[in-house]
């Protein structure tokens, strides 16, 4: 927990671009799925690449897309909890 967080403090994340939060979740879906499919062919090594090396490394490009988009669409609110006590 950061040092200036206080213990009655509330941490809400919310999304603040709903296009670039599902665009995101699309990249990642997609990467991923491509990256899992390019696992079946040969993937063979950096010097002599196998059929499957190179659509598992823009599969994994993808995804990691996906993430920063999704990371940069969200927002991280911190709120006083109310006691109930005035």
């Amino acid at each position: 927990m950061p040092r200036d967080a206080r213990a009655g403090d509330v941490m809400r994340i919310s999304v603040k671009n709903q296009k670039d939060w599902l665009a995101g979740l699309i990249f990642l879906f997609f990467g991923v799925l491509f990256a899992w499919g390019a696992t079946f062919y040969r993937m063979g090594v950096k010097s002599r690449m196998g059929p499957g090396y190179f659509p598992f490394v823009l599969g994994c490009l993808l995804a990691l897309l996906g993430i920063v988009l999704v990371v940069r669409s969200l927002s991280v609110a911190r709120r006083a909890r109310s006691r109930g006590f005035t």
